[in-house]
């Protein structure tokens, strides 16, 4: 049986910096694998846990395959879904309890992810099989033999369509939790001054950058990957006056399944947006160089240890938000257990993620609507259409049962009148 394994460099006795994994078959870097870390993974993120999660699980996909006396590059569509079924249905042996779906999925993305590089690199493919080396390719650095020829660009896109509907549908959390006025305004007191009260002063760090995503978040009601998706260009074309501040402007967002939506932005965020583009952003791209450009939004600052100046990835998103929660006291005792005989163990985490965010504007926007005269109907109805649900039914399912929380006047529209 092959003895895959993954190395991870300590930066000491190995040429590659702390934390690069490199995966070896027996005595041989196996090449594949180490060429999709290098080129599809390791240059995409900062963290070495991520690179390490990736390699080991295109390595649980090898093993399996040689387990099962199935040649890795000639795996077929059934392999992988059988691997997939083994895993979702099997134990753990760290833990003794079901593998989780999340665990599951992430394996699954990588390894899609390693199976398209590699057939999209050295152009193979066939309608039944995973990936078939070009045998000019083949011959060169895995010693094949006979292998068909390539396939067209169309085919191999449409080959990695049919690998990601292979990956398990993340599982829909169905807690909501709601961030109370006083946690919200202690959360925004900690960002400090708004960007357009900053002007010119970028002494601050990142934090006109990390305003601006929080309140996409509460102020909006945007997904993360919304977030991300947003382009600089719709926002320096809006003129905001100074006694336009409450009014709301209208851009276009890239939601799930890549459906586009109008969504209201208020005018004191434009502008905080724009002094935002002006100040550290635009310091961020002055450091990748004078003729740099970048499309997206939200960048990584001057600040960041890698990428500066390239668009801030899902994990810098949650680590702004961990970093926020633990600043802010907004830390939880959760137990976990580790074994079957039992034996568990403390840890703590952050109370919110940043889709609290969402499910906060929700329901501080419904209850502000209902005081301000709309029926329950519109009010709903907004904002279904503000967070891209497909009925109000799902938006009223979801958040009927939190709106106690903005309960009173005062309370649903205090922060709002912050910023008029």
């Amino acid at each position: 049986m092959n003895n895959y394994f993954v190395e991870i460099a300590d930066g000491h006795s190995s040429p590659l910096p702390a934390g690069y994994p490199s995966v070896w078959l027996g005595c041989r870097l196996h090449e594949p694998t180490c060429s999709w870390l290098n080129e599809e993974v390791v240059p995409y993120s900062s963290s070495a846990g991520t690179w390490a999660t990736a390699a080991r699980s295109v390595v649980t996909w090898l093993e399996y395959c040689a387990a099962r006396e199935v040649d890795w590059r000639e795996a077929h569509r059934i392999n992988l879904l059988a691997y997939r079924d083994a895993y979702l249905f099997g134990i753990s042996p760290k833990t003794g309890r079901p593998f989780k779906k999340s665990t599951v999925r992430t394996r699954m993305t990588f390894i899609v992810s390693f199976l398209n590089f590699v057939s999209k690199k050295w152009a193979i493919d066939r309608s039944d099989q995973v990936n078939i080396y070009s045998p000019k390719e083949a011959s060169n650095l895995f010693d094949d033999g006979e292998v068909s020829q390539p396939y067209s660009e169309r085919f191999l896109k449409s080959q990695s369509k049919d690998l990601l509907k292979i990956i398990p549908k993340a599982s829909q959390d169905d807690t909501v939790r709601i961030m109370r006025k006083e946690d919200l305004k202690k959360l925004i007191d900690w960002l400090g001054p708004r960007p357009s009260e900053l002007g010119n002063n970028t002494d601050l760090g990142n934090k006109d950058r990390d305003f601006v995503l929080f309140a996409l978040g509460w102020a909006v009601g945007l997904r993360a990957n919304e977030m991300l998706n947003l382009k600089v260009n719709p926002f320096e074309v809006i003129v905001v006056g100074e006694d336009q501040l409450s009014a709301y402007y209208k851009i276009q967002v890239h939601g799930k399944g890549n459906k586009i939506r109008q969504v209201d932005i208020p005018g004191w965020l434009i502008k905080d947006i724009q002094f935002y583009i002006q100040g550290s952003r635009k310091e961020a791209l002055c450091a990748r160089g004078r003729s740099f450009r970048e499309a997206k939004l939200l960048l990584n600052g001057r600040s960041a240890r890698r990428f500066v100046g390239l668009p801030i990835t899902k994990s810098g998103l949650d680590l702004i938000m961990k970093r926020a929660c633990e600043a802010c006291g907004f830390i939880e005792e959760k137990v976990q257990e580790k074994s079957l005989s039992g034996v568990s163990r403390k840890r703590t985490a952050p109370k919110f993620s940043l889709h609290t965010l969402r499910h906060t504007y929700a329901v501080m926007t419904y209850k502000t609507m209902s005081i301000s005269g709309f029926t329950e109907i519109e009010a709903w109805k907004y904002v279904q259409l503000q967070l891209g649900h497909e009925s109000p039914k799902t938006t009223i399912d979801f958040y009927l049962r939190h709106v106690t929380i903005w309960s009173s006047s005062q309370t649903s529209s205090s922060l709002k009148k912050v910023f008029e």
